[in-house]
């Protein structure tokens, strides 16, 4: 994953690693954050500030759940997960 990524400064969608994804996910609670799983299972990357075009990306995936998606950010200050992706 990029170090950018890593370090939770802002990233562009070019510097994520979306071939190497197998799950994304949102964490709802005091503020919401998107969770991205590497397929290695060893690589977690929290991004707190989702890149410009970010949602719109994610939601051009195949099998994308926008449900789930609704329904995290539907819940502000609601502790909870929802995966919206997985390979």
């Amino acid at each position: 994953m990029s170090t950018a990524a890593r370090t939770g400064r802002s990233v562009t969608l070019d510097e994520l690693p979306w071939d190497r994804l197998s799950s994304v996910r949102l964490r709802s609670g005091s503020q919401a954050d998107f969770v991205l799983q590497s397929k290695d299972g060893r690589r977690v990357v929290p991004l707190p500030v989702a890149p410009e075009g970010f949602i719109e990306r994610l939601q051009k995936l195949e099998g994308f759940d926008n449900a789930a998606l609704v329904a995290g950010l539907a819940r502000p200050g609601v502790e909870a997960e929802f995966i919206c992706w997985r390979a």
